[in-house]
């Protein structure tokens, strides 16, 4: 298999004047109410900022770790997004995409390449913090609002320019 490489994702910056970002929260359903149909996962910074991360089309795994159980592939991501000069905790990091991934053959394997065979291409992104790791194989990227952690409380989200 060829060697993987990842790569950022296309998303407004995160703004990193708060510290570091976490997972706080992640969920998956197809029933009820739009806004929240998908698998979304909330990330928060110290005590400013949250993100929401919504991936609208179906997931065909999803795989979240502590980074105390995954130190190898901690170690792994480190060193991909070094070779191609990606900052995993700046603003355009944290949500990259992995190519030529175990994880992505793995699957094409498993399902005896019928992903392939229907001409649906999927594809493997990686959330990145200090603490976990999400692995989501999707056919689409995500759709990404950052907002002020009191304004999401207040109901509203309130994009934050990408100045």
């Amino acid at each position: 298999m060829t060697e993987e490489k990842i790569k950022y994702v296309n998303h407004i910056p995160f703004p990193t004047d708060d510290d570091e970002y976490d997972i706080m929260k992640y969920s998956t359903s197809f029933y009820g109410d739009d806004d929240e149909l998908g698998t979304i996962i909330y990330l928060e910074s110290a005590t400013k900022y949250k993100v929401k991360i919504c991936f609208k089309s179906f997931h065909y795994t999803f795989f979240a770790s502590d980074e105390s159980t995954m130190l190898y592939r901690y170690s792994e991501i480190e060193i991909s997004a070094k070779k191609e000069g990606i900052d995993l905790l700046g603003e355009k990091g944290f949500i990259v995409e992995s190519e030529n991934s175990d994880l992505l053959g793995k699957l094409s394997d498993g399902s005896q390449n019928l992903y392939s065979h229907l001409n649906l291409k999927l594809h493997h992104f990686i959330i990145y913090t200090k603490e976990n790791i999400i692995e989501i194989v999707s056919d689409g990227p995500p759709e990404i609002s950052i907002g002020e952690i009191e304004e999401w409380e207040n109901g509203s989200v309130v994009k934050l320019s990408k100045d």
